[in-house]
């Protein structure tokens, strides 16, 4: 399927024969980076998911004197939770 996608647009013919699509699959990559975040309204991708790198950090780091000591660690599912952010070429940062 090389050269599906060029600028954003679907060449029609790349997807004939493949898995009987009518169009290329959509394509999501991981991380927010300058490369992605260039590639993204390129059309090179469909979108891109990410986390906050420093909500999850300092998640981490706050669990550690728990994990070290033997201690209970927070039951609440949503303390440590870290939200999933979906990028589009319609909500680029």
């Amino acid at each position: 399927m090389q050269g599906a996608r060029q600028g954003g647009d679907v060449d029609p013919q790349a997807t004939d024969g493949v898995a009987g699509l009518a169009r290329a699959p959509a394509v999501v990559v991981r991380e927010l980076t300058q490369h992605s975040l260039k590639a993204l309204p390129e059309g090179v991708f469909d979108a891109v998911i990410f986390q906050d790198r420093r909500r999850e950090i300092t998640t981490a780091v706050g669990l550690l004197p728990a994990l070290v000591s033997g201690m209970l660690v927070d039951p609440d599912p949503d303390a440590g939770r870290i939200g999933i952010e979906v990028v589009l070429r319609d909500n680029l940062p």
